[in-house]
């Protein structure tokens, strides 16, 4: 199951990549991608460390504080 998700996000990624091509800003792509890169490999060595329970704990408040930065942007713009 896991393995067809991440084959279809794959897919999506690309056609959604290959349109937005044309508009893309590469001298700001080439700014944000390093910056990235070094993020994952922090992110992934920190959450070696860390147990499951600390990981989604993490993961739930991020996606409640992401869900209501977005909501209050969303009232706002009303």
């Amino acid at each position: 199951m896991v393995g067809t998700n991440l084959v279809f996000g794959l897919i999506i990624s690309a056609t959604a990549g290959g349109i937005h091509a044309g508009s893309c800003d590469f001298k700001a792509l080439a700014q944000l991608v390093p910056g990235g890169l070094v993020g994952v490999y922090i992110g992934s060595r920190v959450s070696l460390g860390l147990s499951v329970n600390v990981l989604r704990k993490a993961l739930l408040y991020c996606t409640i504080l992401l869900g209501a930065l977005l909501l209050g942007k969303g009232i706002a713009a009303i």
